[in-house]
């Protein structure tokens, strides 16, 4: 019984070192350099465009594979100048011993120098929209490909891609974006796996001669038959600078704790969203259905608690002269929220600017001719601390005289109905006290 399993063992060992030898008599005979034109030749069939190897393929074969690309230029169609991409260097190595399980396992894949030039030229013909592939003449039809088979026996170490830039140029309306400095990597690539990845990016729109720093990061789970999509652990910081933003830059940071977009239960839904800009923080909800028609989008928003005249300072707007200095020191909001494609509703808002409290709820009807609803309740507005100085007068005004001075009209053809009340109201020192205003359109 030994004997018989020692010869299997001799034979799979002898086999292995035949194709080791013949491998290693092949890369010594050949040039994988020589193939240059056949690749060429080959990608061109696929994508319709010329491909030049213009540095040197490199293939090493033990103890895994490797392949080194060097450098490739992917040139235009026929209507561009320059080249459509270019890369510095591709490189992917494989592991041989687990194809002989039916596995693929795949080292880091690195992309490095990446450069995309994307055109629109002035007759409105982009560069990225190459000839599709035409069939040879009695060629095999494809066959079906089960995805979840395929990549159930696919691991990869992840991918990297270094120092990438992307330019997008419309020679129709002038505008010139330039994404430089791309950085991306992953963790390891299989099913079933959390994938974290972060990237980095500078966005620099040469028109409107404003620059944007990109930095995040996330993690992505997706089950075998790729109808959920988990993400976790969201993040995305960033710095706008330009002659247009107030104080010249400004930073933000968006954030949730997960995204759930399920493809089975037409759910998309964010939990815990939270937007940090100029000392505001806002909070959120969100979950959206796209089974009805219209699709709908529901959820809850939170503005924490800040200082009005400190926002406004960090972004450059000049505070309004006013008679009490001690107002636009406090402001916050919460509401739930509706929207369709035609119409949206704040419901249950709350909302305070310094000691006055409005409650209530707002609706508006079909976007193209607007119609608003309103139904809100003011317990105490005291409107000669925002007013300046000079306009306060020393005596108090008839508060028919007021009322008589409110735009009603100009309300009306805004298209606005519904009611306004007021609890308490002090305005041109005239103290007034349950003030209701109705529109009807």
């Amino acid at each position: 019984m030994i004997k018989p399993i020692k010869i299997m063992l001799v034979g799979i060992v002898a086999s292995f070192l035949i194709v080791l030898i013949i491998v290693c008599s092949v890369l010594l005979i050949f040039d994988i350099n020589d193939f240059k034109p056949k690749l060429s030749a080959a990608i061109k069939t696929t994508l319709g465009r010329d491909v030049k190897f213009t540095g040197q393929l490199k293939l090493t074969i033990f103890p895994e594979l490797n392949l080194s690309t060097g450098a490739v230029v992917v040139a235009n169609t026929k209507d561009f100048q320059n080249y459509f991409m270019s890369v510095d260097n591709i490189n992917l190595r494989l592991k041989l011993l687990p194809l002989l399980s039916r596995r693929m396992d795949v080292g880091m894949v690195t992309i490095q120098g990446l450069k995309l030039n994307l055109i629109t030229n002035q007759r409105g013909i982009n560069n990225w929209v190459g000839r599709a592939p035409t069939a040879s003449v009695g060629a095999v039809p494809s066959q079906n490909i089960n995805m979840t088979a395929l990549l159930m026996a696919f691991t990869s170490q992840g991918i990297r891609i270094e120092n990438a830039t992307i330019n997008w140029e419309n020679q129709q309306s002038g505008q010139q974006v330039e994404v430089s400095n791309i950085g991306f990597k992953t963790s390891v690539i299989a099913l079933n796996t959390p994938i974290i990845s972060d990237f980095n990016m500078t966005v620099r729109d040469k028109k409107q001669q404003l620059a944007l720093s990109l930095n995040g990061q996330t993690t992505l789970t997706t089950n075998s038959g790729f109808r959920v999509f988990h993400l976790e652990n969201n993040a995305l910081h960033s710095i706008i600078a330009g002659k247009v933003i107030p104080g010249k830059s400004l930073a933000f940071t968006l954030s949730s704790k997960d995204v759930l977009f399920d493809k089975t239960e037409h759910l998309l839904k964010a939990s815990d969203v939270q937007l940090k800009l100029a000392g505001i923080q806002i909070t959120s909800d969100i979950m959206s259905r796209f089974t009805n028609k219209p699709a709908t989008m529901t959820g809850h928003m939170r503005v924490i608690t800040f200082n009005p005249s400190q926002f406004m300072q960090q972004l450059a707007i000049p505070l309004p002269t006013r008679r009490d200095t001690k107002t636009l020191q406090q402001m916050a909001a919460e509401f739930n929220f509706q929207a369709t494609d035609t119409a949206a509703a704040v419901n249950n808002l709350t909302m305070t600017l310094d000691n006055s409290r409005l409650t209530g709820s707002v609706a508006i009807k079909d976007y193209a001719k607007p119609t608003t609803l309103l139904r809100l309740r003011i317990d105490n507005l005291a409107v000669d601390g925002y007013l300046p100085a000079q306009h306060i007068p020393e005596k108090s005004i008839d508060p028919a005289t007021i009322l008589a001075g409110m735009p009603v009209e100009t309300l009306r053809k805004l298209r606005i109905s519904g009611r306004v009340v007021i609890d308490k109201l002090l305005v041109h020192g005239a103290h007034l006290q349950q003030v209701s205003l109705n529109l009807a359109h």
